[in-house]
């Protein structure tokens, strides 16, 4: 402005001559020469925007050409002409100099007088045709009250300065009001990419997953307005860990946006975003008006570690239009509203890899796994042959896994869906109403070379990250299970799809120093232990001359093709019952694992699957 301020009032510099003028708005007196304003109390500066008119008379200080009214400043809405416009106040000039303007004043200072209008606008001033705060737009005039010029006309003017004089000064002024609405919220849940299967059945792709909210109603403001939300805090969930009992002070960290003390708004100043980077946007569903997707935490992938932990959340209703949309700008200190604490939000946790391969028993260079340690690999056979003569009809499911008590018999087969079980043959099937006598002999068993006999397959476990700093190390035992499905893929009865049937299922063991004795493991896995990789690995092997029996029994060729998938189990209970569960794990040597495990498949919490992965046949 050029002024000069001091406490609660605005005077003119040294050397200059400036004349105040104030709205009827504006509570405030003026000196009699016109060159210091006086605010009644300061908090006039406050909860109001308080709009500066400035402009040059480009005259001398001596020129005497306005009436004693001098300038009347109007106020009109947008697209107003001066006719609509109505009078708020008016900038007098006295024909006195004050002593500030008479101080060592410049000549070229001489030659023009600098005229201030403060007008006031209140930020809660209603909006013609909306209930909700806008961007408020306000158009002024300054209409001189001219004399009549003398016989020589008017003198001309100093430079060639533009003419304000019955001009339109428009100006916007961004929302000054936060949003009163508070998210509450209905249900969450997770929400899933489609699922998709690979040439045969025998893969699928990973499924991208994210974490919905629905709020028990709508934003009030859904063009305007969006949902947002901030990571308060962060921990590592204590289940995959030895986490210790620790008091933890509150976390509620003020919003990281400009105090805003003083916001200066220039005429065409354009929608900056102020204070919007402080949280996070959440993506609304294109569907529903009360779903939002969760973005992952910024600065982290969908494979990141951190995600199995827990996270404190705020979620804040905030002023965001489409940008460009100018009605919606907001200052950052308006731009959210009251906020709703959520603690224990988990996003999903790193998508479950499994990789299987086949190897030979016995290699070239000595390195060989000993027959005994194989049953500590033990397989739960749950094969369809065992159900055929009960009176249950199979059981049906959309995609693998079936993380039952039992394996299903056939998944997803929507044609076999009778009264009696299916018969599952390498030729056409028999269309009789009876069940097929299995006999109780053992089929024989073909002895394959040593050699070719073992599929391996393996998975990490959940590793605990916080922080970027690994709460578990490679060498300690996960407090989680996995455990790994053999399938084998058949045609559907109707020919038109390839169908998975559960063949097979092992607990994974995890590679620790027990296991890495083994050469096998030992040449396969010494890579990564020298490396001493982040992740912990769990290992399963299936024998060949058991999947092939697997398959005669369920009467499907022995050149099925095969897949496998894994799935990562919680550990069960909470708290001190943990401890025992875990005891047993935790000191587990070669002689222990050779004790074939409980071939039953456990209820528990399933916390992650990895995608179908073929195996490659042999050649």
């Amino acid at each position: 402005l050029g002024v000069a301020a001091a406490g609660d009032s605005l005077t003119s510099p040294p050397g200059r001559r400036v004349v105040f003028g104030a709205s009827r708005f504006v509570r405030h007196t003026l000196s009699a020469d016109g060159e210091t304003l006086t605010f009644a109390a300061p908090t006039q500066l406050l909860r109001n925007w308080m709009v500066a008119i400035v402009l040059d008379l480009e005259r001398d200080w001596t020129w005497d050409g306005l009436e004693d009214s001098g300038l009347t400043v109007l106020r009109g809405a947008p697209g107003d002409d001066e006719a609509a416009a109505v009078a708020v106040g008016s900038i007098t000039i006295p024909r006195v100099l004050g002593p500030a303007s008479t101080t060592k004043p410049l000549p070229e200072w001489r030659r023009r007088t600098r005229l201030v209008f403060l007008d006031a606008i209140d930020p809660h001033e209603p909006v013609p045709g909306t209930e909700f705060p806008k961007s408020l737009q306000h158009r002024w005039y300054v209409r001189p009250a001219r004399r009549a010029p003398g016989p020589g006309g008017a003198p001309a003017p100093v430079s060639a300065a533009v003419e304000y004089a019955d001009r339109a000064l428009d100006l916007r002024l961004p929302i000054a009001i936060a949003p009163a609405q508070v998210p509450a919220i209905a249900s969450v849940g997770l929400a899933f990419s489609p699922y998709v299967a690979g040439p045969g059945y025998a893969s699928t792709e990973q499924r991208r997953r994210a974490v919905w909210i629905e709020l028990e109603r709508a934003l009030e403001n859904p063009v305007g307005r969006a949902l947002f939300g901030r990571i308060l805090a962060h921990g590592a969930d204590p289940l995959l860990y030895g986490a210790q009992p620790e008091k933890v002070d509150d976390a509620n960290p003020p919003l990281p946006i400009d105090p805003e003390l003083v916001r200066d708004v220039t005429p065409l100043e354009t929608d900056d975003r102020a204070g919007e980077n402080a949280m996070t946007r959440l993506i609304p569903s294109t569907v529903s008006d009360r779903h939002f997707l969760l973005p992952l935490p910024p600065g982290l992938s969908e494979d990141d570690p951190e995600l199995f932990g827990f996270y404190s959340y705020e979620l804040r209703v905030g002023h965001s239009g489409p940008r460009g949309d100018l009605d919606w700008w907001s200052t950052a200190n308006a731009r959210f509203g009251a906020a709703l604490r959520v603690v224990g939000v988990q996003h999903p946790p790193p998508p479950l890899v499994c990789h299987a391969s086949r190897l030979r028993r016995h290699t070239p260079d000595g390195a060989s796994l000993r027959p005994e340690l194989l049953s500590a690999f033990a397989v739960d056979r749950h094969l369809v042959a065992e159900r055929v003569l009960t009176d249950l009809p199979p059981m049906i499911a959309d995609s693998p896994p079936m993380l039952t008590d039992r394996p299903p018999m056939i998944a997803d087969s929507p044609p076999m869906l009778t009264d009696r079980p299916p018969m599952i043959a390498d030729s056409p099937p028999m269309l009789t109403d009876r069940p097929p006598v299995i006999s109780d002999e053992p089929p024989p068993v073909v002895e394959r070379e040593p050699d070719l006999d073992l599929v391996l397959v393996t998975a990490p476990y959940a590793t605990p990250v916080l922080d970027g700093r690994t709460l578990a190390g490679p060498q300690i035992p996960p407090r989680t299970s996995l455990w790994f499905f053999l399938y084998a893929q058949a045609v559907q009865a109707d020919g038109a799809s390839m169908r998975n049937i559960l063949i097979a299922t092992v607990r994974g063991r995890f590679l620790g120093r027990e296991l890495m004795t083994e050469a096998l493991f030992e040449r396969l896995f010494a890579a990564q232990f020298r490396a001493r990789h982040r992740d912990r690995i769990g290992v399963a092997i299936f024998q060949q001359a058991e999947i092939e029996r697997y398959l005669r029994d369920l009467h499907l060729p022995a050149a099925s093709p095969l897949s496998v998938l894994a799935a990562e189990l919680l550990p069960a209970g909470t708290g001190a019952d943990r401890v025992g569960h875990m005891a047993g794990y935790r000191h587990l040597d070669v002689a222990e694992m050779a004790v074939p495990a409980d071939p039953g498949f456990p209820f528990g919490r399933v916390m992650r699957t990895s995608p179908l992965t073929p195996i490659q046949p042999i050649c």
